[in-house]
């Protein structure tokens, strides 16, 4: 990484033990501080201590390297100030001027008055509120508390600022009726001061997604749980960890190319999995739960094998049928119908199935966090010998479709 800009004013260089000194103070405090990332942007080797030059040149115009900078631990001597929270040796000069600003909690609200010099040309006045000279705010993105009170006060929405922050947050309700954006407080990996001061119109813009000052941001909004109305959240990414948690997907519709199909509990799911799909009715595996088959073959052979020859004729029916009440695919009857009317739909079970934006990346294909294993270890083991059975005889009537297309093909 090599910063873009010439090395001035507040876009000086920093000393790094590595030795790649082409980054700008500025930039490696994003890192450090937004991203909780102390490693080299070059090499990635761990930095524990960085020094932002002093712009000093020795006698061949070159500035000082890391290791010519005198250090006593945690201080460097007068014209120094250190910040443990982010690991960094600034000058008291280029600290007052530029560091300590991005750390601060002034107001950031500009006012348009009319002129007093008679004309009643709008002028553009800067509130000068600031916390206190000293406050600055160091809680860094997603990293405020314990990470075990994070998850609670995210699960029952309790988060609050507290502090020099709740001060800021006051004065923008009550002199300007503003406010901040909790969600991009907590989340959004950039400083406080940078973050805009909303209106409650522009504030809803922007948790939709439609806020003008958002544009070319890349930035689409915080998008909202359907079931959890009105709790909003950061991203789809963190939107996705909530679904997984807090409610249901069903895994056969995703195994059938069906992805994302979210029930907000358990009984709705099973309402779909009735209407739907084939959900085994013995009472042993109703409280199991999550014992459905996508096809009657499936079902059947778990049924013999699981519950005996008794509980059916012994027989499985070659000709099976997909169930699915909500309109077949033409090109692929087997296939389980699409929602229609929206990604909010009402299902035949009088319940809602919410389809969010789909995961890109890693995340794509994230694991149902709620659902319960089956305790019982020979029911598990039956479950698993069955759903294995069931899956070799597709792929061996896969092959057989293949050849059987192959001899249509080339008789």
């Amino acid at each position: 990484l090599v910063c873009h800009h010439k090395f001035s004013g507040e876009n000086v260089p920093a000393a790094l033990p590595c030795g790649h000194d082409s980054t700008c103070a500025i930039c490696h405090l994003r890192l450090r501080h937004l991203h909780d990332d102390r490693a080299c942007p070059v090499c990635r080797s761990p930095n524990e201590d960085i020094v932002v030059s002093d712009m000093v040149p020795d006698a061949d115009g070159n500035l000082k390297a890391y290791e010519e900078y005198e250090r006593w631990g945690a201080d460097m001597g007068p014209g120094w100030t250190y910040r443990e929270e982010v690991g960094v040796f600034f000058p008291d000069a280029y600290w007052g001027a530029h560091a300590a600003q991005l750390f601060g909690l002034g107001c950031g609200v500009i006012e348009k008055t009319r002129g007093g010099d008679g004309s009643g040309a709008p002028v553009c006045t800067p509130c000068t509120w600031e916390a206190s000279s000293s406050a600055l705010y160091f809680d860094a993105p997603a990293r405020t508390g314990t990470g075990a009170q994070n998850e609670a006060d995210e699960a029952n929405d309790n988060w609050r600022p507290t502090g020099p922050l709740r001060g800021l947050v006051d004065h923008l309700r009550t002199s300007h009726g503003r406010q901040l954006c909790t969600l991009c407080v907590r989340f959004r990996r950039d400083f406080v001061c940078h973050l805009p001061r909303l209106n409650p119109r522009e504030h809803h813009e922007h948790l939709s997604g439609k806020y003008a000052g958002d544009a070319g941001s890349g930035f689409r909004g915080h998008p909202m749980c359907e079931f959890c109305r009105p709790k909003r959240f950061y991203d789809i990414g963190k939107l996705h960890e909530h679904l997984n948690k807090e409610h249901y997907k069903c895994h056969v519709c995703e195994k059938a190319g069906l992805p994302n199909q979210f029930f907000k509990d358990y009984d709705r799911l099973e309402a779909h999995f009735r209407s739907e799909h084939f959900l085994c009715p013995d009472p042993s595996c109703l409280a199991a739960r999550f014992v459905v088959f996508e096809n009657e073959i499936d079902f059947r052979a778990h049924r013999m094998a699981v519950h005996g020859a008794g509980a059916d004729t012994g027989r499985i029916q070659i000709s099976f049928q997909v169930r699915g009440s909500r309109g077949q695919h033409p090109d692929n009857p087997d296939r389980p119908p699409t929602l229609e009317g929206g990604d909010f739909a009402h299902g035949p079970d009088g319940g809602h199935v919410f389809v969010p934006e789909a995961l890109e990346g890693p995340g794509e294909n994230a694991e149902q966090e709620n659902e319960p294993l089956i305790t019982d270890p020979v029911h598990a083991a039956r479950t698993a010998a069955m759903r294995e059975a069931a899956a070799q005889r597709r792929r061996e009537q896969g092959e057989d479709a293949e050849r059987e297309e192959e001899e249509r093909a080339f008789p």
